[in-house]
């Protein structure tokens, strides 16, 4: 792998036939290598000399790369190291790489036929890129439970369900490689601290005005914008009232008269057959300055996961709207249904800086934890451990933070030790 990073792998499933043998490695000593929640030690280090393009439009770089073996249906992929260094750009869906030479742009595609014959050709053990299985637990793989086929990756470790507790119908979701003491701790751990969880509109508390608010800044030379009631289908009408009313239920929303700013319900199908209600706030994001506030790299959040024993994977219970909107803004969210007019007291979605509000709320929530055993990006909270007798306890930090600032976590889509 070119040693670029940790989670960019790069791997010789036989570097002998490639002309190059042991002694052509750098032996110094190296670390363990995170590889789909495996560690592999690398067996050294080697620069070649790789080339893209053809004939006078060519490219050539020296590329330091970490070597691996292991069984896998490709002897080489390249990572950001080399991305950089030759400088070049990816476009996934066109299966298409360019980078700059003396001679012009050279333009290199993938093909997808020979990716598929390469995958084909290998084990069935091994068609899974993102899974390195040692020879012990083979065995304990065959056996488990087949994944369900969804069409997209399959998940580097099993995960089952498990009953929260007795009063509690709703199921937690955890590792399915956990030793049975490291399951009951953990299970006995999480129902000790289920008032963290939202498990109704009803918990839905929200966090502390004096923490954050989330305000606009309209440009005062804006002219605030009434948009025309849109006609809906019956099916529609009846599924905007029961979001409006669950909304109201939970405190996020409050009727409003006389608003100045006035915007559209939009009613967006989900795959599952159900609607979505979402406001059309383009006129409103146009009034309002971009907030620069930086969001994590998520190249780097992956990169600090990769040597972690255990991880928790966090989601928060409608996140957006566990942050209050401050109290001259609210009827700027303003938005119209067939059976009355309402804004919000909580944050909504579609707004043109709410992501960077949420992120700026994680970071006085959390604290020193965010870069140390936590890896957040806006409203997805991983809890990350180096040693997995240590997960616990982390987990015990966060949930004091979370519960100290009023925030709650979904329990239907929290994935904890895998």
């Amino acid at each position: 792998m070119d040693n670029g990073s940790s989670a960019d792998i790069l791997v010789w499933q036989c570097f002998v036939k490639m002309g190059f043998t042991e002694t052509a490695l750098h032996k110094s000593p190296y670390p363990l290598i995170g590889f789909g929640g495996k560690r592999i030690e690398a067996l050294g280090k080697i620069e070649l000399n790789v080339t893209f393009g053809e004939g006078a439009a060519q490219r050539t770089e020296a590329i330091t790369f970490d070597v691996v073996d292991i069984n896998y249906p490709y002897n080489t992929i390249f990572g950001r190291n080399t991305l950089v260094k030759f400088a070049a750009v990816i476009h996934q869906s066109y299966l298409c790489m360019k980078l700059p030479s003396a001679e012009g742009i050279i333009t290199v595609f993938g093909n997808q036929e020979e990716a598929r014959r390469c995958e084909d050709n290998a084990s069935i053990g091994n068609k899974n890129v993102h899974v390195i299985e040692t020879p012990n637990e083979e065995n304990e793989a065959a056996n488990s439970e087949e994944p369900e086929k969804s069409g997209g990756v399959s998940p580097a470790e099993h995960t089952k369900k498990v009953l929260f507790c007795e009063d509690v119908p709703d199921r937690m979701i955890i590792g399915k490689g956990l030793e049975e003491a490291e399951e009951a701790r953990l299970i006995q751990f999480l129902r000790n601290n289920q008032d963290v969880f939202g498990w109704s509109s009803s918990d839905l508390r929200g966090v502390s005005r004096e923490v954050i608010e989330h305000e606009f800044r309209v440009n005062p030379k804006a002219k605030p914008v009434k948009q025309g009631q849109r006609s809906m289908s019956e099916e529609r009408q009846k599924a905007a009232q029961a979001e409006v009313q669950k909304l109201l239920d939970a405190g996020v929303i409050r009727e409003v008269q006389y608003p100045e700013w006035l915007a559209n319900v939009v009613m967006v199908p989900k795959k599952n057959g159900k609607w979505q209600m979402c406001i059309d706030f383009t006129i409103l994001n146009k009034a309002c300055p971009k907030d620069e506030y930086p969001l994590p790299r998520i190249d780097t959040l992956v990169d600090a996961a990769a040597c972690s024993e255990m991880l928790s994977m966090l989601d928060c219970f409608s996140g957006y709207h566990q942050i209050f909107m401050i109290k001259a803004d609210e009827e700027k969210t303003s938005f119209t249904t067939p059976f009355g007019t309402y804004c919000y007291v909580r944050m909504p979605e579609g707004l043109r800086n709410a992501g960077c509000t949420f992120n700026r709320m994680i970071k006085k929530v959390l604290g020193d934890q965010l870069g140390r055993n936590i890896s957040a990006y806006v409203d997805d909270v991983v809890v990350r451990s180096k040693k997995k007798e240590d997960h616990i306890q982390d987990l015990r930090e966060t949930f004091a933070n979370l519960r100290r600032h009023g925030l709650k976590l979904n329990p239907k889509k929290c994935v904890f030790g895998v």
